[in-house]
């Protein structure tokens, strides 16, 4: 176990667009390690989502026993008019409770 804590000055995605005036992004891509819900709904309450083409994340699926939040973020990505693909493997035929990265491709209907 890691003893030595470094503290490191954050900013928020919303409030890096915003404070560029940045009125179309054509790709976000998150490997955040579990923050990507927090990010995407900071995104959308900023009505932001609205601004983005495609978004590719990493989500991780039942990490260190986390309540899964994955039907709430495509709800989100439905709602701000995105479709998407899901990429999910799952080696194991014990897999009740198995910790899974699933890839998620979103991008604007047409």
């Amino acid at each position: 176990m890691l003893s030595n804590k470094i503290t490191v000055k954050s900013l928020s995605l919303s409030s890096f667009v915003r404070s560029e005036n940045i009125d179309s992004i054509d790709l976000v891509k998150m490997d955040i390690e579990g923050s990507e819900t927090e990010v995407l709904c900071d995104l959308d309450k900023h009505n932001y989502l609205k601004n983005v083409e495609r978004i590719v994340l990493e989500y991780h699926h039942n990490m260190c026993k986390q309540k899964t939040d994955l039907s709430m973020l495509l709800s989100l990505f439905e709602k701000n008019d995105f479709g998407y693909q899901i990429d999910a493997k799952c080696a194991s035929a014990n897999y009740k409770n198995k910790f899974q990265d699933v890839v998620l491709y979103c991008y604007k209907n047409d």
